[in-house]
């Protein structure tokens, strides 16, 4: 596994004490860590209860994370409704402070 923007991400999230649950940080660290998820992983010995308690988790994340086109059904949020949507999220989860990177 190596340093990179998930990780990167992660530590700056952390470091603010955003209001994300720790299964969201978990998967936002380990998004990309695809071995971690591979039957029979190589890692498995290497995690805590608590993390092999979300690898399930995170396995049904990553398979949901492949980018595919799909067209976007007629009630899907667009435009302001989208940006608002979004907004709203990010004020609830990490807040409207100055994060420090």
């Amino acid at each position: 596994m190596s340093w990179g923007a998930p990780e990167y991400l992660y530590l700056v999230l952390v470091l603010n004490q955003v209001a994300l649950p720790e299964e969201a940080l978990f998967i936002l660290r380990y998004q990309k860590f695809y071995s971690l998820t591979r039957p029979g992983g190589a890692y498995k010995q290497l995690l805590s209860p608590e993390d092999s308690s979300m690898i399930p988790l995170l396995s049904a994340f990553q398979r949901l994370a492949v980018y595919r086109r799909v067209k976007l059904p007629p009630q899907a949020l667009r435009g302001q409704a989208l940006y608002d949507y979004y907004d709203a999220l990010v004020a609830k989860y990490i807040g409207r402070e100055r994060l420090y990177w």
